[in-house]
């Protein structure tokens, strides 16, 4: 078959025709070594017959000539190695086709099951990816709740915070693009979108120049479901739960949605709607001791709260690509979330003087109404200049978030023989509409070299208005702060394959930040300038067949949020109150990582963090806004010393048996921390870790059962230690319907064992609390996907592969 296929080729190029051009290119496989005598086909994309062929040389080098001005499909058959397929566009120019890499074919499996086999981890370059796919245990789950189910990441519901290896700081992208919100704003949007709508998480903790240099320990992409199938698939999404606990109540919930993705020749659409509701509960305990100079006790306050409330979440995303010809496309992203809620809480606030008795006794009733409404809008245009890869893409995004909290108190306070009715009220309303431009533009030089540069503007308008009649003689005190923040970038990355076996990055980001803060009359109240360079390196050298060594550097930035900028008073009850800081700086982290891929399956990494400026939550009390009261204050501060650490990071695929896998992720450091606010201080060499086990066991014929489980160490964060803590997730998976349809049973956490216990210590407060949230939950989805699915890229692949390519 040689024989023939050489003499067809050598035929082929004797009748050269006006109008072909050159297409090479190099077949390696997936230890880097090169694929001699390798057959090579090139498939016409309108009918799929074939229209030429080749062998690849000693050195895996291929070389030919075909007709300019068409669309090809690259066909590669060994028997040691899977089948390569890729589209590519003929042009006028000659085509060169970096390494194509080839695949082991593991004979113990047949082509099927390889097809089909989807791996819950992977690591592609700088970033670990989780393909949701693989895992049960995601089903029928809100984004933030998925989050939790990814190696390595941790949700706090109490403080609707998302930490990466034991470390906050993380920014969440969708898509590949920042979402631009933190805290319960960010929260609040990812409840309000489905896990089943994404199709993978990204992890990338030791990011590039070329991305956004915000996020002090890392990016979380969220990469959402596109089709690679031609026609028009939908999927419907229904579910529901119910959740129980004996000391308060149970607590029912359930889902809908529907998503649309059709993939024609020039056209790709996809568009998703979800709902949900749901009943929840959140729970805390906290004792606050208030000394004097000396340390001592003088007046301890204890506050119980249990809140209880129902909450919708509607969320919908329109994208659309279109190619207006095989070097031009052009984007339309469209996404949006509304969030409603109504809570009712029950606040305890008991004070005792040093001998423990009884200064009062504060009873609350409160009543909470939220809003929050969410909307990112995206244009994209990509152009490809010629075959070697010089491409330029210019995204516009506006952004709009918009908040109304309204909040009703009905106080009783009894102190001594006497009793005080109160009625409060506290509102705040948040508008925020951010622009965004920027433009990337790569260019190739030679085989191996690439260089990208690129430029941000990000321009950010705050309003933040809050009401309040939390005052000694009940009177509505109101404050707005206005807030406008601009940032921009411009960056320069070079990469190149050094040889076959050796990749090197380097990097440099350029970020000005100008930031302004008003209040109401127009008066400043802060102001920022600066600029910071945020150089990245990486190298990255297989040394053998199974070792891949990496090198990496880079510096990321933490701005403090607008809010912490805010000087008014803002209170959360009659005794409790946050206030920002204008003179904050941002934190500066410089990270060195050194990590290894062993037979491209387990993975290590350790890293050294230093951290320059820092800036954290800092608790004291107030005596003097409410005569008779010790009020707790949160307030932001600057922090002086020296702030680093250590940290391993590994993760293990294990195979017990061919039904029964597990993946296991660990996370072990020192953090060695010297600095103050203040009188408050903090000096530790403070060893931390964390596990997270997932195993995963095929009971066939479409069933599947997952047992996963997460634990961390006590950890201190600014002033503020969180103790150990962790959780068990149980899901069951099945196939039904002729494998259209999917049923997961999902138990989050049926044990109960996830809660926060937390504790703090300064020169004149100190207080612990724990903090229960509805973590214990009965989820029930089912997913049906229907549509024209009859015209894909797999269907030319199995057509192709068990039998010899003959032109029709």
């Amino acid at each position: 078959m040689k024989f023939f296929l050489t003499l067809f080729t050598c035929t082929a190029s004797l009748l050269h025709l006006y109008g072909q051009v050159k297409i090479t290119g190099e077949v390696l496989t997936d230890k880097n070594e090169k694929s001699p005598f390798t057959t090579v086909l090139f498939l016409s994309a309108k009918d799929s017959t074939t229209i030429n062929g080749c062998i690849t040389d000693d050195n895996g080098l291929f070389s030919i000539e075909l007709a300019a001005n068409q669309r090809i499909f690259v066909y590669i058959k060994s028997d040691r190695y899977l089948p390569y397929f890729e589209e590519f566009s003929v042009e006028e120019k000659n085509l060169h086709i970096d390494s194509i890499l080839l695949k082991t074919n593991p004979s113990q499996l047949d082509e099927v099951v390889i097809k089909n086999t989807v791996k819950l981890i992977e690591f592609k370059g700088d970033k670990m990816v989780m393909n949701l796919s693989a895992s049960p245990v995601t089903g029928g789950l809100n984004a933030f709740e998925m989050l939790s189910k990814v190696p390595g990441v941790s949700t706090n519901s109490q403080t609707q915070t998302i930490q990466l290896a034991g470390k906050p700081g993380v920014i969440i992208m969708i898509d590949g693009r920042p979402t631009n919100l933190s805290g319960a704003e960010l929260a609040g949007m990812l409840k309000s979108m489905r896990s089943e709508d994404f199709e993978k998480v990204e992890v990338i903790s030791n990011p590039s120049s070329r991305y956004d240099a915000e996020g002090t320990s890392g990016i979380i992409n969220l990469v959402t479901k596109t089709s690679k199938m031609y026609g028009t698939k939908y999927v419907l999404n229904l579910g529901g739960g119910y959740s129980y606990y004996k000391q308060f109540g149970s607590y029912p919930k359930h889902n809908q949605g529907l998503s649309v993705n059709m993939k024609r020749e020039k056209l790709t659409l996809y568009w998703n709607v979800n709902h949900s509701y749901g009943t929840d509960l959140n729970w805390s305990d906290e004792t606050r001791n208030f000394l004097t100079d000396s340390g001592s006790v003088f007046q301890k306050q204890v506050n119980t709260e249990l809140d209880k409330g129902a909450n919708n979440y509607y969320s919908s995303k329109f994208n659309l690509d279109y190619k207006f010809n095989p070097r031009s496309s052009l984007g339309l992203s469209v996404m949006g979330s509304y969030f409603g809620g109504h809570k009712k809480a029950n606040l305890t606030q008991l004070g005792f003087n040093s001998i423990d008795s009884v200064l009062y006794d504060m009873k609350t009733d409160k009543r909470t109404s939220d809003e929050m409404i969410y909307m990112f809008a995206n244009a994209h245009f990509k152009h490809i200049f010629d075959t070697l890869g010089t491409e330029l893409s210019i995204d516009l995004d506006y952004i709009i978030h918009d908040m109304n909290s309204n909040n009703q108190f009905d106080r009783r306070t009894a102190s001594g023989s006497s009793e005080v009715l109160n009625y409060n009220s506290v509102s705040n309303i948040g508008n925020r509409d951010t622009y965004i431009a920027r433009a990337n533009f790569e260019r190739r030089f030679g085989k191996r070299g690439m260089i990208t540069i690129g430029y941000k503007s990000k321009f950010s308008f705050i309003n933040n208005t809050f009401s309040s009649d939390f005052t000694p003689s009940n009177a509505l005190s109101r404050s707005v702060f206005n807030f406008y923040e601009n940032i921009n970038a411009g960056y320069i990355v070079y990469g190149c394959q050094i040889d076959s076996l050796t990749q090197l990055e380097a990097g440099v980001r350029v970020e000005q930040t100008n930031t302004l803060g008003k209040d109401e009359a127009g008066n400043q109240l802060s102001k920022q300038n600066y600029t910071n360079l945020f150089p990245s390196f990486s190298i990255n050298r297989r040394f053998t067949a199974n070792h891949v060594i990496s090198l990496g550097y880079s510096r990321r930035i933490g701005r403090p949020e607008s809010a912490k900028f805010n000087t008014f008073k803002q209170f959360t009850s009659a005794l409790n109150y946050s206030e920002g800081n204008p003179t904050l700086v941002a934190a500066l982290n410089n990270t060195i990582s050194a990590s290894m891929t062993y037979k491209d399956m387990y993975y290590f990494e350790v890293s050294y963090v230093n951290r320059g400026h820092y800036f954290a939550e800092y608790f004291d009390y107030d005596s003097t806004s409410l005569p008779g009261y010790s009020l707790v204050r949160s307030s932001f501060g600057n922090v002086t010393g020296n702030i680093n650490w250590v940290v391993l990071n590994g993760y293990i695929p294990i195979k017990f048996h061919e039904r029964w896998s597990a993946n296991a992720q660990f996370w072990t450091g020192l953090n060695l921390y010297n600095y103050s606010i203040r009188n408050a201080y903090v000096n530790t060499q403070q060893f931390y870790w964390g596990l997270s086990i997932q195993n995963t066991i095929s009971l066939g014929e479409g069933f599947s059962l997952e047992v996963s489980g997460w634990i961390s160490s006590s950890e201190t964060s600014g002033f503020q230690t969180n103790q150990a803590m962790g959780a068990i997730d149980v899901a069951m998976s099945k196939s039904i319907l002729k494998k259209r349809g999917t049923l997961k049973l999902n138990f989050q956490d049926p044990a109960n064992l996830y809660r926060l216990n937390s504790k703090f210590s300064n020169s004149n407060l100190t207080g612990n609390g724990q903090y229960r949230w509805d973590n214990r939950n009965f989820v029930l989805n089912f997913t049906y996907r229907f549509g024209n699915r009859n015209v894909s890229i797999e269907h030319w692949q199995s057509k192709y592969r068990d039998a010899e390519v003959e032109g029709k």
